[in-house]
């Protein structure tokens, strides 16, 4: 997850009104320094209470600013208002995982089948390789790999293959058998080949386990768990990997590779006419599917109870396609695909998920909380024959209640923090220069609103996390500006950011690393 941080001065500020020194918000945070949450943001949790009215509309129109005025803010949004009683605060820690965790799980995902270690290529498979690399086949086609910035990563694939030819056996060795349990990091010849031999990794830690189940229903599919470790810099995270899902990121991917197709001019070449036939194959399998997300999300209920995950809540979901094959997505026939979906899930309390926000990091004026670590999340693969894929991020637990129920802040104050933020965000984008022009506007529209949950640092114990009741905010925007008598807009990047419903400060949900091995 990348971020970005912007910088301002302090005549920037001032031009605006606001103050760096402004303490925002007024209230009192939700920390008390000695004695953790603030008295006044407690409540008594009770199942007899009412549903609690979180204050906000249903629909929600209106325009913040005027036309002369540099930010505009509109909404235009319809909440999805969640019916709660309590909203509790927990306490979380970052889980590491066990070696008799890690047994019980690569237990169930290989029904009891053997497990071996990953086998290296041959002189005959690498020469293949060579070939593909060389010759613009599968994913060494994609006009994304083929950029002029990506042709020294290529040149660098192609020495990296020839090093690893010149020390390969013939024949294949004979398999390795594994028990599950945490060792070293050992670089394999697809992860020398992609990052070189620097590629940064602690590899002095045991924290890690990687095989390929032999036989039975999950024949091929790959297994790989890593355990939380302060020195590899490491979170807890399980994966289970079954054949290949077209994954397009709901359009997101395919568009790039447009993007990068008309740079290189490759737009009527032959790799670009197959990945466009491929597309429509996929398409084709997800409208004519009656599989659904409700069906998908009933065999993922039952595979967390068979394996004892904790309760997790649906955030989200994007219908896709798998096929059986383990094979580069460029190289599956895809006629035999079968549409599925991935579902997101998340942490939840009273039925409300947390939220992992994708959005930019800004240096803003105002009180900010910086979670400690990342929001464990379950995202699974599921297609009418069963789960295809797992992949379970940062795991936690629950180290206590911090408060049964809390005092919520109203809507309007809650609002008022929102466009106040977003206004923050532009004093910290623009130069001296930019806002002086009167010629520069930035209107935002506020797209979607939700209430979840997030992490904000647990206090006496900075390394925990508290799970706290949020608004999550998502704005679209752009520059416009006129010179000359012409009209200039640049798109904004999206703004996806959170305001604490407690105490209304801005939780900057992107402020951390996260590890994810590679699947």
């Amino acid at each position: 997850m990348q971020k970005t941080n912007f910088g301002v001065s302090a005549a920037v500020i001032i031009s605006l009104g606001l103050s760096a020194c402004q303490k925002t918000p007024e209230n009192d945070a939700v920390i008390n320094k000695k004695e953790g949450l603030a008295e006044r943001f407690i409540e008594k949790g009770s199942d007899n209470v009412k549903l609690q009215k979180l204050g906000a509309p249903e629909e929600w129109k209106e325009k913040y600013g005027e036309n002369t005025d540099m930010v505009t803010i509109e909404t235009d949004v319809k909440i999805e208002l969640p019916h709660i009683k309590n909203t509790p605060v927990w306490e979380m820690k970052e889980k590491k995982i066990s070696n008799e965790e890690l047994v019980q799980l690569a237990d169930y995902f290989s029904e009891g089948e053997k497990i071996y270690q990953e086998p290296e290529m041959t002189t005959a498979d690498l020469t293949e390789l060579k070939r593909k690399i060389e010759n613009k086949e599968g994913k060494y086609g994609n006009p994304i790999f083929l950029r002029p910035g990506e042709a020294q990563e290529k040149t660098l694939y192609l020495q990296r293959v020839d090093d690893l030819i010149a020390k390969a056996k013939e024949t294949e060795s004979e398999k390795i058998y594994l028990s599950p349990k945490f060792i070293k990091v050992v670089q394999s010849q697809e992860e020398y080949i992609r990052r070189g031999k620097d590629d940064r990794t602690i590899r002095t830690e045991k924290n890690r386990f990687a095989g390929i189940i032999e036989n039975g229903e999950n024949q091929g599919a790959k297994i790989l768990a890593v355990q939380k470790n302060d020195k590899a810099g490491s979170t807890s995270n399980f994966f289970f990997q079954k054949g290949t899902e077209f994954d397009d990121y709901n359009g997101d991917y395919m568009d790039s590779i447009r993007e990068a197709a008309d740079q290189m001019k490759m737009q009527d070449s032959e790799w670009m006419k197959k990945a466009e036939s491929v597309k429509a194959v996929v398409e084709n399998i997800k409208k004519s599917s009656r599989f659904s997300k409700e069906e998908a999300g009933e065999k993922a209920k039952l595979m967390f109870r068979q394996i004892n995950a904790p309760k997790m809540v649906l955030e989200d979901f994007e219908p896709t396609v798998w096929s059986p094959e383990n094979k580069d997505m460029w190289e599956v026939d895809w006629s035999t695909g079968e549409a599925g979906y991935r579902l997101y899930y998340y942490r939840g309390i009273e039925g409300i998920p947390a939220y992992w926000a994708n959005g930019i990091t800004y240096d803003t004026p105002e009180q900010t909380y910086s979670p400690p670590f990342g929001q464990e999340c379950i995202e699974v693969l599921v297609t009418e024959t069963g789960i295809k894929q797992v992949d379970w991020y940062n795991m936690s637990e629950k180290v206590k209640t911090v408060a049964e129920n809390t005092k919520l802040l109203s809507f309007d104050e809650i609002k008022t923090r929102a466009f106040q933020h977003l206004k923050y965000t532009i004093v910290k984008t623009t130069t001296d220069q930019d806002v002086k022009s009167s010629s520069l506007k930035v209107p935002f529209v506020i797209s979607d609103v939700r209430f979840r949950y997030a992490y904000i640092p647990a206090q006496e114990t900075l390394e925990n996390a508290w799970l706290v009741p949020v608004w999550v905010f998502v704005a679209n925007s752009k520059y416009v500006e006129s010179q000359n008598g012409q009209v200039f807009e640049t798109e904004k990047p999206t703004d996806e950011f959170l305001i604490n419903a407690l105490d209304g400060s801005y939780i900057d949900a992107n402020a951390y690393d996260v590890v994810r091995m590679t699947r």
